[in-house]
């Protein structure tokens, strides 16, 4: 089964009851239409359910590809479409041999980060993160934008206000009132934010260095530097300006851990923020104590589709048909992808002011880069 989902709202792929979860929904509208029995609507196992990639809470997937055992008949794919939520689209449905499984059929994946301009801003004289980086840092001009932030919230918070705001210690919650007023605010003052090409440049040198095979141990949880499954290899690294106000990263890998792309897209934001030099992700390379990397937003990941080029091969080669969409289903996908998903993505900054809280969270950063 090929498959697309807007993650927002549901607790990842994976069936996880009684969470909302992209796997729960196809299972409930697959015993809706007939294609499995009301026992087996209850237990993933049964059917043989295996995706070609895992993703988390409020993770997006332009392309995913499920293997099951499901009852196929001429006109599943359409009631399945019609009894779905609009937010999860199947593109098709393909019979395959018995002992085809997704996950290990897979050879490599791509995903996408979507980032807004603004999230590259130099960090203000004032904070910590610029103290922790001061012999490095020149004023880009990201100062004089922090300047009229700093004007307006003396007009709108009080000095007590202002200090819990800029204690670290107070770990106020993103749901703080206090915190979400003054996020708010600075959403309005970053949304002027002038990106310019020299900071994408440097934005993208960064991601670069991930390119090649890599101890990952520092980009996700639980893995020592001398743990071999820790080792991923990165294909492939594209930065482009996808629309106005946002950067669409694109990574090729074979496979990736828990949390690995938030952490390298934070950890090359944070080298082009502040003018480190790009080599400076190889560090978190090294072995040695763990090295903390914050985690990008949730809400910008999304998995363009995982990858089948050996086990096509062998399909094409028994003139089977492989396992890819077709030029009308990849339109399909592309509409889905702009209409569903970066549409999700921008109305959650919106509201949510997402990854503003990232900024000022990189703001507070005490932890050396160097």
């Amino acid at each position: 089964m090929l498959l697309g989902y807007c993650g927002s709202g549901y607790y990842g792929m994976q069936y996880n009851p009684p969470h909302k979860t992209i796997e729960g929904e196809i299972l409930t509208k697959l015993f809706d239409v007939g294609a499995i029995s009301e026992e087996n609507s209850l237990a993933p196992k049964k059917n043989s359910f295996m995706a070609a990639a895992r993703t988390d809470k409020g993770v997006h997937a332009m392309l995913n590809l499920l293997s099951l055992k499901i009852t196929l008949r001429e006109d599943t794919v359409a009631k399945l479409n019609a009894a779905l939520p609009p937010e999860i689209r199947v593109w098709g449905i393909q019979p395959v041999n018995k002992k085809f499984n997704a996950r290990s059929a897979c050879d490599s994946r791509w995903y996408q980060y979507l980032i807004p301009e603004f999230i590259l801003i130099g960090p203000p004289r004032s904070s910590l993160l610029h103290r922790n980086v001061g012999g490095c840092y020149r004023e880009d001009g990201s100062q004089e934008v922090w300047d009229t932030f700093l004007e307006q919230t003396r007009g709108r918070f009080s000095g007590d206000e202002l200090c819990r705001l800029q204690d670290t210690a107070q770990k106020l919650s993103e749901s703080d009132p206090l915190v979400q007023d003054y996020v708010g605010l600075l959403s309005g003052t970053l949304s002027g934010y002038c990106l310019s090409p020299s900071k994408l440049d440097a934005f993208e040198a960064a991601m670069q260095e991930y390119v090649g095979t890599h101890n990952f141990h520092n980009f996700t949880t639980g893995k020592l530097w001398g743990d071999p499954s820790a080792q991923r290899h990165i294909k492939k690294v594209v930065v482009s300006q996808a629309s106005p106000g946002w950067i669409c990263v694109r990574i090729h890998g074979q496979s990736f851990m828990l949390h690995q792309i938030r952490r390298m897209v934070a950890l090359a934001v944070l080298a082009a923020r502040c003018q480190l030099p790009p080599n400076i992700v190889r560090n978190y390379f090294n072995a040695g104590p763990r090295k903390y990397i914050p985690r990008a937003p949730a809400q910008g990941l999304l998995l363009e589709g995982p990858v089948f080029d050996g086990y096509n091969t062998k399909l094409r080669n028994l003139l089977y048909c492989e396992i890819r969409p077709d030029d009308i289903t990849l339109e399909r996908m592309c509409r889905f992808r702009e209409r569903q998903i970066c549409t999700a993505i921008a109305h959650e900054e919106t509201q949510r002011h997402v990854f503003c809280h990232f900024v000022r969270q990189m703001n507070r950063l005490a932890t050396p880069l160097i």
